[in-house]
C-alpha cells in the first residue's frame, strides 16, 4: 500500500475517534507540442540523481501540567537540479505556511535545517497555545505532527507528499493530506490547467465522481442512510469543484483526495479515488500524456 493510501486511512480513524510555490515551464510555447530528445534525456538522467535524505525534529513541553509536542519527520531531496529546488520551495512553503510566523525565510539547503527551523516555530506556537489554555483545566494543549516524502518516481515525473495532523484544543485535531507533481526535466509543477486539455474539466469531474462514489462511499457496504453522493456530500454533487490536493500520480493512475471539510464533513474523513491512467490519458495535453507510466 502506498503512503498516501496510510495515510488517508489514519486521517479516517481519526475523523472517526474525535500554496505552493510553482516553477513556470521554460517552454510554454511548445505545452501541447511532443516532448523533446533533449527534456527527456534529462529527465532520464535526473530520474537516477533524484535522491533523498532523512530528516527528523522531536521535541514536548509541560507547563503546569499542560503538554505540547511537536514531530517532524520525512525524505528530504538532495543534489541540485531544478525538481529538486521546485520540491524543496513547495515542500517548505506548506511547512512554514502552518505556523504562526508565516513570514520565516525557509533554510532551504539541508533537509534537518528546515525540520530544526519549522519545528522550532511549531515548538514557539504550541508555547503560546498552551498560555493561552492556561487555568481552564485541560491535559494537552498543542499536537503537531508531519510527515513528508517522495510518493511516486519515474524517469519523467516525481510527486511529493506532506501530511500533517494538528490539534490545539477542542473535540478533535485537523488532519491535511496535500501532494504534488513535478516534471524532472525542468521542475515545472504539474497542475490541472497546464496537464489537462481546456475542455476536459467536466469529464474529468464526472470521473471523479463516478469514483468517490464507487471507491470511497462504497455504495454496496452502505448501512447509514447514505443512498447517493448528494446524500454523501455537504455540497451540490454537480457542482463538485476539482481539489485543492495537487496533481497525485500513483502507480495504478491518479489520486482524487479532497481535505476535511472541502466537500464533505468532518466525520466523512478525506473522500478519495483513483483515476486509471486509462481513462484520463485521453484528457490530457499531448505533450502530458508522454510522461505517464505506460
Amino acid at each position: 500500500m502506498n503512503k498516501l493510501s496510510i495515510l488517508f486511512s489514519a486521517a479516517l480513524l481519526s475523523a472517526a475517534m474525535c500554496a505552493c510555490s510553482s516553477h513556470s515551464n521554460a517552454n510554454d510555447t511548445a505545452a501541447d507540442g511532443a516532448a523533446t530528445d533533449s527534456v527527456a534525456t534529462a529527465e532520464e538522467v535526473n530520474a537516477q540523481a533524484f535522491a533523498t535524505v532523512p530528516a527528523l525534529f522531536a521535541d514536548s513541553i509541560d507547563i503546569q501540567g499542560i503538554k505540547g509536542r511537536v514531530k517532524i519527520s520525512g525524505e528530504y531531496p538532495e543534489g541540485e537540479s531544478p525538481a529538486v529546488d521546485s520540491v524543496r520551495h513547495w515542500l517548505a512553503n506548506i511547512l512554514i505556511s502552518q505556523s504562526e510566523n508565516k513570514d520565516a525565510h525557509p533554510q532551504l539547503a539541508a533537509g534537518q535545517s528546515l525540520a530544526d527551523q519549522v519545528g522550532r516555530l511549531y515548538m514557539a506556537d504550541a508555547k503560546e497555545n498552551i498560555k493561552a489554555m492556561e487555568g481552564i483545566g485541560v491535559s494537552y494543549g498543542y499536537e503537531a505532527d508531519i510527515n513528508f516524502g517522495k510518493e511516486f518516481l519515474t524517469d519523467s515525473l516525481v510527486t511529493y507528499y506532506c501530511t500533517s495532523y494538528f490539534y490545539l484544543g477542542g473535540a478533535h485535531g485537523s488532519t491535511s493530506a496535500m501532494a504534488a507533481t513535478f516534471r524532472l526535466g525542468n521542475g515545472e509543477q504539474l497542475t490541472f490547467a497546464n496537464t489537462f486539455l481546456p475542455d476536459a474539466t467536466p469529464k474529468l469531474i464526472d470521473l471523479i465522481r463516478k469514483g468517490l462514489w464507487t471507491q470511497y462511499f462504497n455504495p454496496e457496504a452502505s448501512d447509514d442512510g447514505i443512498h447517493s453522493l448528494r446524500d454523501a456530500l455537504l455540497i451540490d454533487p454537480d457542482t463538485l469543484p476539482l481539489p485543492a490536493t495537487g496533481l497525485t500520480f500513483m502507480t495504478k493512475g491518479m489520486n482524487v483526495t479532497y481535505q476535511q471539510y472541502e466537500i464533505a464533513c468532518y466525520a466523512a474523513g478525506m473522500p478519495s479515488c483513483t483515476l486509471p491512467y486509462a481513462a484520463i490519458r485521453p484528457l490530457m495535453r499531448p505533450a502530458m500524456r508522454q510522461l505517464l507510466p505506460k
